[in-house]
């Protein structure tokens, strides 16, 4: 929140000030405030993805950030007077205004998103090729397909965090028997066993 005043402040002081010393001191602060807006953003979401999809989470982040900076910054420039830098200033210090009543992570600070390998490797009566698919899986309430047999196995063991542990288990809950899974394979896989 302080960041993002010392950014408007900063932009205000520039769009009404005309002496050169005063614009490059408060510049210096203006900068301050943009780099810790940005890095508190960027830790932002780095706390709140799962670490599997943190990097792709991330692209998607900075692509959206940096072609919304280009693009505003394309359709600012005709619109750039003195009189209209007043204004911009100001929404700075309305996004900080927000923060109390709308945080950026509400609620998720308690988030386990550590990786969860908490359902047991299915037993096979074959071994099987690791690009193996597609592999329909069935569980009682549900049946879903994965392109391969690797990537269902990293289901198990890789993607799959704490909180999605804690929501299964509230869906388990819910069911009056334990739900039964069963995986099916191409029978080329079997095949493939020789």
């Amino acid at each position: 929140m302080f960041s993002g005043l010392l950014y408007g402040d900063g932009a205000l002081v520039t769009a009404l000030s005309v002496t050169l010393p005063v614009v490059a001191a408060v510049s210096v602060a203006n900068g301050a405030g943009w780099l810790t807006t940005l890095s508190t953003l960027d830790a932002s979401m780095r706390l709140t993805c799962p670490a599997w999809v943190r990097a792709r989470a991330l692209s998607a982040y900075l692509i959206v950030f940096l072609d919304a900076q280009g693009l505003g910054s394309l359709l600012w420039r005709p619109l750039g007077t003195q009189g209209t830098l007043v204004p911009a200033a100001s929404l700075p210090g309305v996004g900080a205004a927000t923060l109390p009543p709308l945080p950026l992570l509400p609620d998720t600070s308690t988030l386990d998103r550590t990786v969860s390998a908490h359902r047991p490797e299915p037993a096979l009566v074959f071994d099987t090729v690791g690009d193996t698919g597609p592999a329909p899986v069935e569980i009682i309430y549900e049946v879903f397909e994965v392109p391969t047999w690797d990537e269902h196995l990293r289901q198990h063991d890789e993607c799959t965090t704490g909180f999605d542990q804690q929501v299964l288990d509230r869906v388990r809950a819910l069911s009056r028997t334990e739900p039964r899974s069963r995986h099916l394979l191409p029978a080329r896989s079997a095949a493939a066993r020789g």
